[in-house]
């Protein structure tokens, strides 16, 4: 016990419900700062993406984020407009569809109704594979981008998504 390092963790209790935030090797001595609550882990988009994937952020005004109601993991479909209206030559297309929303501002979790005061934002991080990536920033930069909300799936009591049938 003399040549443990005091961080060191000594019961399988004190890991119980934590994330590695590190690599750590077989057989090596866990200490408390390599391991994080899922709260903390939820501080880092770039821990949410999924392997494969890239988070890409898009400016976005009050009309374009669906009047600032999407989400943190909320799924949208990305539209894209070019041309001009007043001649009537505009197109729209869909860019992208069922992207996850990671994050809208700075904001990466999904709110707590009864504890969060409502903020505007003014971006949208979405987590898109490579190409449509692309896709998604060409297109913001030769056009507007307009984001569809996507249903959400009805909550059980312990706040977990309901099961699609």
């Amino acid at each position: 016990e003399k040549s443990v390092l005091p961080d060191t963790l000594t019961t399988v209790s004190q890991a119980e419900g934590k994330i590695a935030s590190s690599m750590i090797a077989k057989g090596e001595t866990i200490l408390a700062h390599h391991l994080i609550s899922e709260n903390e882990e939820d501080m880092y988009v770039s821990r949410k993406v999924k392997e494969g994937y890239r988070a890409v952020s898009i400016g976005v005004n009050f009309n374009q984020s669906v009047s600032n109601l999407i989400e943190p993991e909320d799924e949208v479909d990305a539209v894209y407009s070019k041309g001009n209206k007043d001649q009537g030559t505009v197109v729209t297309v869909m860019l992208v569809e069922n992207a996850r929303v990671l994050a809208v501002g700075r904001k990466f979790t999904t709110p707590e109704f009864k504890k969060e005061p409502y903020a505007e934002y003014n971006s949208i991080t979405l987590e898109l594979k490579p190409e449509d990536a692309l896709k998604l920033v060409n297109g913001s930069e030769q056009g507007s981008i307009h984001f569809i909300l996507h249903k959400r799936p009805a909550m059980k009591e312990e706040n977990t998504p309901v099961e699609k049938n």
